[in-house]
């Protein structure tokens, strides 16, 4: 087929064109780089896993011929002690006999008297040998020991030891040098990887190539992991395993270090390029040729429909492309302008989703909810008029229905209808949307928008947990306009707010359990001491109303709440003896007695929502002039919630009976904290106690005051 490129001329031509060279050039070199990265990382993970393995298994190799061997000496100590003369009859025979690979497992055997004589059944005694009291003992346990000991060859020699007769420890050490060949065999091991054997100290004891020339300082501490290292500009992966040579306590600690070369480890990846390259290289080609045939033969329908996309693109869903063509550029024509419609409306109810969401997500309180969303649902479903009744509580009748029209400028109005428990449970069996008209079944929540005018009726139930929580009723005053668009709308609005019923219902519910639980740990705190029973509510209140009328916000109350029912935690770890005591503590005692603050910080620092209240236990026994404790904070330093509650705790703690004392009157109490305003006490917050105690002074104060009151900076409060 011949192929001109005039047609190329065309801008939009060589936008095509482009578009077809870079919609395969770009996910192509993606997966290029994808590929190749992920062939370099699978290929340096095997090598990885490969020298764990290969150093775990030399490990394991290693240390079950160390047992062989300490068998084979154990053989050749019985054969001694049988026969000390003569002993070769037993364990060194020739190559004939079964046992005669003891030969090859062992360069030399001799044994070492506690005079210092050697005597050689094989080899020469030409190494000192030498042994740590480690060693000793263990030798002296009857159990192996294995050393390696500088001679006269590149590598320490090898040995493992024995006594000779555990019952007779003056008879000899029986020692036998290892063959470095039987503990090591070279051709067993891979041509592109290195291995070394290092002694517990770093020393050489075998390097079949090139050895790192530092290693990690956690190789000392850490039994297994790996490290890169260099050697003439060439980079190498390393992975090490350390190992003990038998259960000994004293048993020295073997390094195995398995080395590769990492030009080795990528040998596979230069294969790989030159292929896939060739492969990336051909597919440009093919997409290329085929992009210029296919774009010769559709220019103009495709002209059309990019131009139609382009105008989707800028936000235009009112698009539509007009192609007379009957083959499948004709169809895509026709699907391109019935998408461009239902996108058009997709996208409008989209938009009005997501500000109902907002709205419904931006409040937990369920009235705001349903303002913003019957505000806004006209713009999603059609409708006239909207009416919602809540039926979070079946039994109490009548209920009440609030109406809106649609639009944010909309008024709620509210009236109260008669229903039945029976025909509300019926909503939770009649599914979530139905379409109804208007007749003289109707339930009874239908009237108030019957008597509007409206004939038709779109219902969504809210279900929540299998029970009719809700029902939003959308009302038409001519025919039933509703498509299955509109049911599906209201199905998703349904959910949602069931979602934020739901959200609304557990954000009380776990606002009654936070503080409920406050209070039982604040009157388990209190429990511990018939004495002070009620003690942190009481305080608690009376800071709060302190507080309340020095003008703080609910958010300030809250911290005060939470740090007063908790500010004595810290006693539960103060012995019974001492808060009971009758009489003054002694110094000791008393020192005991102030930690608590210091304990209940502790106790609760694993709380982060309580960071804000923790000033309060902290520092509620803090004085103005800087006499209190834990810390002797002064003046601002101390917290200005712990200063009332300092006030609040005084009143309650002089106010109450205790073991040391009886309560005190009140104005007994004003007179004691007068006396402390300015070194012990705000003058500030003091003075709005005695505003609030005024009444109660006069003979005139409300029930509320007999018994308010707060813990004091006294030795025990």
């Amino acid at each position: 087929m011949k192929i001109e490129s005039t047609f190329l001329r065309s801008k939009l031509a060589r936008q095509i064109l482009w578009l077809f060279v870079l919609s395969a050039l770009i996910p192509m070199t993606a997966l290029a780089v994808i590929s190749l990265r992920n062939v370099t990382a699978q290929l340096q993970e095997q090598s990885k896993l490969l020298l764990h393995q290969m150093s775990r298994d030399e490990a394991m190799s290693i240390i079950e011929r160390v047992r062989f061997l300490e068998a084979d000496l154990e053989l050749a100590a019985a054969a001694i002690r049988e026969n000390p003369v003569k002993p070769q009859a037993r364990f060194l025979k020739d190559s004939a006999q079964p046992d005669s690979h003891l030969l090859g497992r062992f360069n030399a055997l001799k044994l070492l008297t506690q005079d210092g004589n050697c005597r050689a059944y094989t080899g020469a005694c030409d190494s000192r040998m030498e042994y740590s009291p480690g060693e000793q003992e263990t030798l002296k346990s009857g159990q192996t020991v294995v050393s390696a000991v500088p001679c006269n060859r590149s590598a320490p020699c090898i040995f493992v030891s024995r006594e000779l007769d555990a019952s007779h420890p003056n008879d000899g050490i029986l020692a036998a040098e290892i063959a470095n060949a039987y503990l090591w065999s070279e051709e067993t091991l891979r041509a592109d990887i290195d291995l070394c054997i290092l002694a517990q100290h770093g020393g050489v004891l075998f390097c079949s190539g090139e050895t790192p020339t530092t290693f990690p300082a956690q190789m000392a501490s850490v039994n297994s992991g790996e490290f890169p290292w260099q050697l003439d500009g060439q980079e190498y992966l390393a992975n090490y395993w350390n190992f003990p040579l038998n259960q000994s306590s004293s048993a020295p600690r073997w390094t195995v270090v398995a080395s590769q070369n990492k030009s080795q480890q990528l040998a596979p990846l230069a294969r790989f390029r030159t292929s896939f390259l060739l492969v990336f290289l051909l597919a440009i080609w093919m997409v290329l040729l085929l992009s210029l045939i296919q774009i010769r033969r559709n220019l103009d329908p495709l002209t059309k429909l990019i131009e139609g996309t382009g105008r989707i693109s800028q936000g235009d869903y009112q698009t539509r492309v007009e192609v007379k063509s009957k083959d499948e550029f004709g169809q895509l024509a026709d699907s391109f302008n019935s998408m461009t419609g239902r996108i058009e409306k997709q996208m409008t109810s989209l938009k009005v989703l997501n500000e109902i969401d907002l709205a419904i997500l931006s409040s937990w309180d369920i009235e705001q909810i349903v303002d913003a969303l019957c505000r806004r649902i006209g713009d999603l479903i059609p409708c006239d008029l909207v009416g919602v009744c809540l039926l979070e509580n079946l039994g109490s009748f009548p209920l009440l229905m609030n109406i809106y029209s649609p639009g944010s400028d909309s008024r709620r109005q509210t009236e109260r209808i008669e229903a039945t428990a029976e025909q509300l449970q019926e909503l939770a069996n009649q599914g979530q949307i139905s379409v109804l008209a208007a007749s003289a079944s109707l339930p009874p929540y239908f009237q108030p928008l019957l008597m509007r005018g409206m004939a038709h009726f779109l219902r969504v139930t809210i279900l929540l947990e299998g029970r009719a929580t809700a029902v939003f009723i959308l009302g038409h005053a001519s025919a039933p306009i509703w498509a299955q668009d509109d049911k599906d709308h209201g199905k998703q609005l349904a959910d949602q707010f069931a979602v934020a019923q739901s959200n609304s219902r557990l954000i009380g519910e776990l606002q009654q359990l936070h503080w409920g639980t406050m209070t039982a740990l604040a009157r388990a705190i209190d429990a511990k001491s018939h004495w002070t029973m009620g003690h942190s509510e009481r305080v608690t209140e009376l800071a709060i109303k302190i507080a309340r009328t020095m003008g703080l916000p609910p958010r300030e109350l809250d911290i005060i709440r939470r740090g007063g029912l908790l500010h004595d935690i810290g006693k539960i770890g103060t012995p019974a003896e001492i808060l009971d005591k009758p009489g003054g503590l002694t110094d000791e005692e008393l020192e005991v007695m102030r930690d608590h603050v210091n304990i209940g910080a502790r106790i609760l620092e694993p709380i982060p929502g309580l960071a804000e209240s923790m000033p309060i236990v902290l520092q509620h026994h803090e004085w103005i002039n800087g006499g209190g404790y834990p810390k002797g904070l002064a003046g601002e330093e101390v917290c200005f919630h712990a200063r009332i509650f300092a006030v609040a705790d005084c009143f309650d703690a002089l106010s109450s009976d205790r073991p040391y004392r009886a309560g005190l009157p009140t104005q007994k109490i004003i007179q004691i904290l007068r006396e402390g305003s300015g070194k012990q006490f705000d003058p500030r917050v003091l003075e709005v106690l005695e505003s609030l105690l005024q009444p109660e002074m006069d003979g005139q104060a409300p029930q509320e005051f007999q018994n308010a009151g707060i813990e004091v900076g006294l030795q025990r409060d």
